[in-house]
């Protein structure tokens, strides 16, 4: 009994044993299987992913390969300008009120305000009646001394009469000489001519009014350049400089204009740490009058070979650090690369590169925002 049991364990071990080799079998023949259709399927996917990139490059649409359209710019030395913006008013660069320099009776106003004047033109003029009455009398007097000094100048030379008579003679005609001459240049002050050429804004005195010395009469503009004047931050010191170019904004009749740093204050204003300055702008078109506000946008910074990228095409990673995406050729499709980079300032919507780019890459500029490092990507034609 007991040598019918050990034979029928041993038929049953048997029997598992030769069911164990044959599952080991079946295994490695579904693996070998499985391998030789991973590497064909890694060869079709090689291949899908190579025919879906002609395919893409040929302008049609493949469903087993994503590509961004995106907008590129080579990147390339520019000029760049960086510019702050103040505050300023404008002024007209001849200003100026005159004043009565003798004193008199306005006789006549030979123009009315607003009119356009030119240089030397009469303004107006004092009554002269006393001046010329009083002319008249030194006049006759003057003739008089010439005519005794002539007399006694040839007795002298012939040694006749005294030296005293002489000196006296000669020296009462230089008297009447300077007072003569005095009263011209009096008389000449009764006619105030315009020093340049413009506009008279205002008339002061009326028609009949006595005028003393330093009585303001009439005020000339000249509009043909005015300055536009602001107060820049003591900050600023040293990077605004004579002959800085500017573009000045007239918001009042929307119109911009090239102008240059003329003039540079030569102190700081103690209690606002500010000091002046002046731009010069033609007014060819007549479009600008004093007192307008400006927005001047002054020049601190230029580069004659900077590397400008637009500032939209520039992103930063989770830790703040800058990076642009590069451009790169594949066998048919381009892709991206990130691309760390430094920045410089940024104007009207352009950054300069500071570090990072050569000067000759290929960058995206529009579709940013869509990609990612290593994506494929589709360039729209410019």
């Amino acid at each position: 009994m007991k040598k019918f049991l050990y034979t029928s364990v041993l038929v049953v071990a048997a029997a598992c044993s030769a069911k164990d080799a044959d599952k080991s079998t079946e295994l490695k023949q579904l693996e070998a299987e499985r391998d030789q259709l991973k590497t064909e399927q890694a060869k079709l996917s090689e291949k899908i992913q190579d025919l879906d990139e002609k395919i893409l490059a040929a302008g049609g649409e493949s469903a087993g390969l994503k590509a961004t359209l995106v907008t590129t710019k080579k990147v390339e030395p520019s000029q760049f300008d960086h510019y702050f913006e103040v505050q300023g008013s404008l002024e007209a660069e001849k200003n100026v009120t005159m004043t009565a320099e003798i004193a008199g009776v306005v006789k006549r106003i030979n123009v009315q305000e607003g009119q356009r004047v030119s240089q030397g033109q009469s303004i107006l003029e004092l009554d002269r009646a006393t001046i010329d009455q009083n002319l008249a009398e030194i006049k006759e007097a003057k003739e008089l001394a010439r005519f005794v000094f002539e007399k006694q100048e040839k007795l002298w030379k012939q040694n006749i009469g005294s030296e005293l008579q002489y000196r006296q003679a000669k020296s009462n005609y230089e008297s009447m000489q300077t007072k003569y001459e005095q009263l011209q240049i009096m008389r000449n002050k009764s006619f105030i001519p315009a020093p340049f050429s413009g506009v008279v804004e205002d008339i002061m005195p009326k028609l009949g009014e006595m005028v003393n010395p330093g009585f303001p009469v009439v005020r000339i503009v000249n509009l043909d350049r005015l300055e536009v004047k602001a107060q820049l931050s003591e900050g600023y010191l040293g990077k605004v400089k004579y002959g800085s170019r500017v573009t000045v904004f007239f918001p009042s009749i929307g119109k911009e204009y090239d102008a240059k740093i003329v003039k540079i204050g030569s102190s700081i204003n103690a209690s606002g740490r500010t000091f002046e300055v002046a731009a010069s702008i033609s007014n060819a078109g007549k479009d600008l009058l004093p007192n307008m506000v400006a927005k001047m946008k002054v020049r601190d910074y230029e580069n004659e070979e900077a590397l400008v990228v637009p500032s939209t095409a520039i992103l930063q990673d989770i830790n703040g650090n800058s990076f642009v995406y590069l451009v790169q050729k594949g066998k048919e499709l381009p892709r991206v690369k990130k691309l760390p980079v430094k920045i410089g300032l940024t104007y009207n919507n352009q950054t300069e590169i500071i570090s990072g780019l050569l000067g000759s890459e290929e960058i995206v500029i529009e579709g940013v925002r869509s990609i990612n490092d290593g994506d494929n990507i589709s360039i729209a034609k410019k």
